[in-house]
């Protein structure tokens, strides 16, 4: 039996201490991924709570970052060294274990691998880094983006890999570091991402519910 992983009420109220445009953000990838994890067969309640956590350490400071994933027995490597901001998963993951008593390895492994992906990155992780890359604020103003949502729907190994090679071309431009696991999930995904029978579960076109709103986090 599966244990219980709908957000805990430290979760909630950890989220209500969040800046408004990142509050509103989470709010939309958790509408997102339910809608994604009922077109995907996902399991809801496992999406639901990372979905919520995802973004707890956000809003922290990148030299904040550092300290914190020290405290907590993160290691980062030379990119994230350089860049904290790619740590907000890792430390967000951490506290949700330490402080929150989540275990769940699939629910653990979305939080942390949100902002990169991982070349073994599971469903609920998938739909929770599509949900949080897909809400409406961050794909307007992107044509490079339209249509993923529905392949999204359909096949998320595929979306993601499309998803990282427009966005790793983007930063190449924008002459930004590249996390070696961005590209790692990049090119697994882009391996397996149409394999007949890799996707179950009922395929339906997924909304894009709520206007976008003039701020939200990133990552």
């Amino acid at each position: 039996m599966a244990q219980r992983t709908a957000a805990p009420a430290g979760v909630e109220r950890e989220l209500a201490r969040l800046p408004k445009g990142l509050r509103e953000h989470v709010q939309r990838v958790r509408v997102l991924a339910r809608e994604l994890a009922g077109a995907l067969g996902a399991d809801a309640a496992r999406v639901e709570l990372a979905a919520a956590g995802h973004d707890l350490a956000r809003a922290v400071a990148p030299d904040e970052l550092l300290r914190e994933a020290e405290r907590l027995g993160i290691v980062p490597d030379a990119v994230e060294a350089a860049a904290p901001i790619l740590l907000h998963g890792p430390v967000a993951a951490e506290r949700l274990r330490r402080e929150f008593g989540v275990r769940d390895a699939q629910v653990l492994q979305a939080v942390r691998c949100h902002t990169t992906a991982h070349p073994g990155l599971g469903l609920v992780g998938q739909v929770v880094f599509l949900a949080d890359k897909l809400e409406p604020q961050k794909t307007a103003g992107r044509p490079a983006l339209d249509g993923l949502l529905d392949l999204a729907a359909r096949d998320p190994e595929r979306a993601i890999a499309e998803y990282l090679t427009e966005e790793l071309a983007v930063q190449l431009q924008r002459g930004l570091l590249l996390h070696p696991r961005a590209v790692e999930a990049r090119n697994a995904f882009l391996r397996s991402g149409s394999v007949a029978g890799r996707v179950e579960g009922r395929r339906r076109t997924v909304s894009r519910k709520g206007a976008p709103s003039r701020s939200a986090g990133r990552g």
